[in-house]
């Protein structure tokens, strides 16, 4: 990385900005990016292009209590309803089959 260049500029449409970045790369790594945009079908200003947008995307990651929402959803209220109410204090009876704990 060499630096920014004096700005970004709206484009048409309002929705992107340019902005000239130099990059510094080897001889060695400059014919690595072209032989792998290439292979890809792309230029290598493509090749940087896309792989500056899959380095920047917002953090899609699902929360775990988002995850049990939604996997809790898909279950019928019967299946709920034959689910054990002391899983949390007996689990091991139940994924071990060890005898319950007497609390």
């Amino acid at each position: 990385y060499q630096g920014w260049g004096s700005g970004g500029k709206i484009l048409p449409g309002g929705t992107h900005m340019s902005l000239t970045v130099a990059v510094d790369l080897t001889e060695d790594e400059l014919k690595r990016l072209e032989s792998q945009a290439s292979v890809a079908g792309l230029s290598a200003q493509q090749f940087v292009q896309q792989a500056v947008k899959q380095a920047l995307k917002p953090d899609e990651a699902e929360d775990i209590l988002e995850m049990f929402q939604r996997i809790w959803a898909d279950v019928p209220d019967e299946v709920f309803a034959t689910l054990p109410t002391d899983g949390a204090h007996q689990h091991d009876h139940y994924l071990y089959g060890t005898p319950k704990k007497v609390l």
